[in-house]
């Protein structure tokens, strides 16, 4: 058995898709050990997590967690600031578009 986020990376549930994780989550991991968990790992990365316990939240302004209003937004902001320098000699120079970084592969 996987814990959702665990399980939520998986090629076959992402499908290519990124996945973004609420600031706030609904949930949270309780268990300290297991087979994907150790304490240092549940310490530094769960146990200071806030935790949402109202049961009727109104989300707002949902269209921009969408991809398309997501990557704008993104866009927008990347553009207002600008590069002092060039800090990685492997990443590709492109002036006109944004390059990612997922797992050490780039994409443009």
């Amino acid at each position: 058995m996987w814990d959702w986020d665990m399980w939520m990376r998986l090629p076959e549930v992402r499908k290519g898709r990124e996945c973004v994780v609420p600031d706030i989550s609904r949930t949270y991991h309780f268990g300290a050990s297991g087979l994907n968990m150790n304490s240092y790992f549940h310490d530094v990365y769960f146990k200071k997590h806030s935790f949402n316990t109202q049961p009727l939240v109104e989300l707002k302004n949902v269209d921009s967690s969408q991809r398309n209003g997501r990557e704008l937004t993104l866009s927008d902001i990347t553009l207002e600031c600008g590069f002092s320098e060039r800090t990685c000699p492997n990443w590709p120079t492109t002036a006109s578009r944004f390059s990612r970084l997922y797992s050490g592969t780039v994409l443009t």
